[in-house]
């Protein structure tokens, strides 16, 4: 019995070290831009072998708003220095879609918006908590750095946005 309870549990641990290593690549799910047409991850996060911040955020997140203030004041600097592209996922309900256009104009960002309408993608990490921000590899989608973003990380993450860039 000890004999066959050893190895369920082998194998449960090879599973888990196998959907562990799995776990690394950004999952290739839809997303949808503010005008509705549907894309899949791979497709918005080209950027010429250079990392990809990917946040995920809502209207109703003050965290996210803070730490979306946070990448708009430096986002500039950082394209200079590393040409990084910074995108927005909403996990918003699809109607929300008009607020979200309303407050990226009013506040001037200049990141790519899309929205999450499904949750498909977020379901698919496996996180709860908003802000999520992952640094990706735009050459085969693995997840480089991955933290729940809190107001005052953008200096952790733009030393992994260094570490990772070609320029």
């Amino acid at each position: 019995m000890k004999k066959v309870v050893f190895i369920a549990l082998i194998i449960v641990g090879f599973n888990s070290f196998v959907y562990s290593q799995n776990d690394k690549i950004f999952p290739n799910k839809k997303v949808y831009n503010l005008e509705g047409k549907e894309f899949l991850v791979s497709e918005i996060y080209q950027n010429e072998g250079n990392p990809i911040v990917i946040d995920f955020w809502a209207t109703w997140c003050k965290p996210c708003l803070l730490s979306i203030k946070y990448m708009h004041e430096n986002y500039e600097e950082w394209q200079k220095q590393t040409d990084v592209k910074i995108i927005l996922i909403s996990i918003d309900e699809e109607k929300m879609i008009s607020k979200i256009q309303h407050m990226a104009e009013l506040k001037g960002w200049k990141f790519d918006l899309y929205i999450d309408k499904n949750l498909e993608l977020k379901e698919s990490l496996g996180f709860n908590q908003i802000p999520q921000t992952f640094l990706v590899n735009d050459q085969n989608g693995e997840i480089l750095w991955h933290e729940e973003f809190a107001p005052g990380d953008e200096n952790k993450l733009f030393k992994q946005i260094k570490k990772y860039s070609k320029k």
